[in-house]
């Protein structure tokens, strides 16, 4: 991506302003647009930014290193929330009570 460049996800479009063209390379914008769209779990911004990013010099190696990353965090976070959500729950329940309030 170059200074100005435009960004399109569904329709949608936004304008890199000129500060951040000036404070981050174009190959690191991509990798945080990568990073975010699969932490975020969205395949259709994926399907744009990847073929974009190789298109604009990334490595696929590079793009697998980012990917991995944030696997790794997305999935540390779950495991943590799911672990809160639990402990949560089994707190919150009365011993014996297998009375079920959600479908």
């Amino acid at each position: 991506m170059e200074r100005g460049d435009q960004l399109s996800f569904e329709g949608q479009q936004e304008t890199i302003s000129e500060e951040t063209s000036d404070i981050l390379a174009p190959t690191a914008k991509s990798l945080i647009a990568i990073g975010a769209a699969v932490a975020l779990n969205c395949q259709p911004c994926l399907n744009y930014l990847i073929p974009t990013a190789i298109h604009n010099g990334l490595l696929e190696e590079e793009i697998k290193a980012t990917i991995s990353v944030v696997e790794l965090i997305r999935l540390d976070a779950a495991g943590f929330t799911d672990k809160v959500v639990t402990d949560r729950l089994l707190q919150r329940r009365p011993a014996g009570d297998s009375k079920r309030e959600c479908c």
